[in-house]
């Protein structure tokens, strides 16, 4: 019988868990999540009475959390334990919490609904899966989930892959009050099934592998039913669900999950919990670096009566789905070469899908416009149309700067005249920037120099340890000075960009300051 991976939270006799007391209990060589990392994270408490168990849970719709079947089939609490067929247990005996890092913290739902899938063998683990319904919608962005027909690779040998799951934290010892979270590679199902992992039992249609051979990291009791995600179109999916293991982390022991993408899941699936909607970015021709252009999704809901509720759009490809909205949107490339934008598109039951297009653009200037002014028809002194005066910085650059006494750094030199009136003459560049923290915000202040200031902005981003946590677009006033404040904490890399009337973007450096 395989090794479940579920977790008792209170004292029951061993006979209902007969592989509680041989597996190693915790998510293993892995460590504590970023907070708020993943909002789809579900856990779940189930309650037996004279004690209760702990799985994870994963959002994939506004009311369907999918998780594996042998979490909830009430013959594994049952005396005798041998029985005839699975059985849902009462959905009243199932507690959702969604929204916090915190085991059993946050929105807290019972269960209206649970529904095994049909084919489940938990003598073998097959069709591990199950969907639980909410009887309120939840807040939180749920997961997509894998497409065979676009996320195929999802599946490749050696993909990482990353699991997710409150399991306990040293052998024997109490359960992670905080998510944690492990990165593992897919293994191939004929190392999985290899005399010296599974021997052949593993039923490589509706399951697959992930960790390392020599062992060390791995999901373990306390995961089950939990997420394991694999990275396609720019974000994570949900492609696996924790069913079982030989122990947890043991050398060629694998981790063995229920294979999402697989027909049989993907089909219970869109019975219990619906279909996700289909979308696809629209070809985009002609884009020239610095000049806005618009981007197309085209989507559908093929559940009856369904439809699209939601468009967002990471056009600048930093993972976060909030540069625009809408079925249409402006998007200005900031670079030559091939960049991809991406639409996460919501139906109406808030199932979630992500089109990507990887979009070829042009330089700007290369796309057979009339030929550049000649050289010789300068006066002495003046520097051609187009180029850059020597000894200034090439477009986008910032300036060398020096601190003054106020704190205000200021650039080489003092702005000429002409370019603080925002005359447009030369380069647009950084002329002072200041940005210090002060009491948990983040202020900034700062003049530019080379543009047309009345018709500029200034767009701010702030991420922390790799994460975008804001941005905002602030205006640049008649005396080409722009400003802004944030309620930020901690060491934060601030991003400017100068948006020009004509669709032109010019980066303007970063800047590093902890705030406290």
């Amino acid at each position: 019988m395989p090794l479940a991976r579920i977790a008792l939270l209170a004292t029951l006799p061993l006979l209902l868990l007969p592989a509680a007391a041989d597996a190693q209990k915790r998510i293993v060589g892995g460590g504590p999540t970023a907070p708020g990392a993943y909002p789809a994270q579900a856990h779940l408490r189930i309650d037996l009475g004279a004690a209760s168990l702990s799985c994870g849970g994963t959002l994939i719709s506004r009311t369907k959390v999918a998780t594996a079947a042998h979490c909830l089939d009430a013959a594994n609490y049952a005396l005798p334990l041998v029985v005839p067929r699975p059985v849902a247990i009462a959905p009243e005996r199932v507690t959702v919490s969604l929204g916090s890092d915190l085991a059993g913290q946050g929105d807290r739902q019972v269960a209206s609904a649970v529904q095994l899938h049909p084919d489940y063998d938990p003598r073998t683990s097959a069709n591990d899966a199950a969907v639980i319904t909410l009887p309120q919608p939840a807040t939180q962005q749920p997961l997509s989930v894998v497409d065979p027909a676009v996320d195929a690779a999802s599946y490749a040998t050696g993909r990482p892959a990353v699991v997710i799951g409150w399991g306990r934290t040293t052998d024997g010892g109490q359960a992670s009050a905080r998510l944690l979270e492990v990165e593992v590679p897919v293994v191939s199902d004929a190392d999985c099934n290899d005399a010296n992992s599974y021997a052949g039992s593993l039923l490589v249609d509706v399951m697959l592998c992930a960790g390392l051979p020599e062992g060390g990291k791995d999901s373990c009791q306390g995961d089950s039913g939990g997420p394991l995600m694999t990275r396609s179109t720019g974000v994570l999916k949900l492609a696996g669900i924790v069913s079982f293991g030989d122990g947890c982390a043991a050398p060629q022991k694998y981790g063995v999950y229920t294979e999402v993408g697989a027909a049989a899941i993907q089909g219970f699936l869109a019975t219990a919990a619906g279909a996700p909607p289909k979308a696809t970015v629209d070809a985009v021709t002609g884009a020239v670096a610095g000049r806005a252009t618009t981007v197309r999704v085209s989507a559908s809901d093929p559940t009856p009566g369904g439809g699209i509720a939601a468009v967002a759009w990471d056009l600048d490809g930093d993972g976060a789905f909030d540069d625009a909205t809408g079925l249409s949107a402006p998007w200005i490339p900031t670079a030559a070469g091939d960049q991809a934008v991406r639409a996460r598109v919501s139906d109406s039951d808030g199932m979630v899908v992500v089109a990507e297009r990887v979009v070829t653009v042009a330089a700007r200037g290369s796309e057979g416009t009339a030929a550049s002014p000649s050289v010789s028809g300068a006066s002495a002194g003046s520097t051609p149309a187009g180029s850059t005066p020597a000894g200034s910085p090439p477009a986008g650059s910032a300036t060398a700067t020096t601190t003054t006494a106020s704190g205000v750094a200021a650039a080489g030199g003092p702005a000429s005249q002409s370019g603080a009136a925002g005359t447009g003459s030369g380069r647009a560049r950084l002329a002072t920037v200041s940005a210090r923290g002060v009491r948990g915000t983040l202020r900034l202040r700062g003049t530019v120099t080379g543009t047309t200031c009345r018709a500029a902005r200034v767009r701010v981003t702030v991420t922390r340890s790799g994460r975008r946590v804001a941005r905002r677009t602030v205006a640049v006033d008649g005396r080409c000075a722009f400003g802004a404040a944030l309620r930020l904490r901690g060491r934060l890399t601030i991003g400017l960009e100068l948006l020009q009337s004509d669709g032109t973007v010019t980066r303007l450096g970063s800047r590093t300051r902890r705030v406290s």
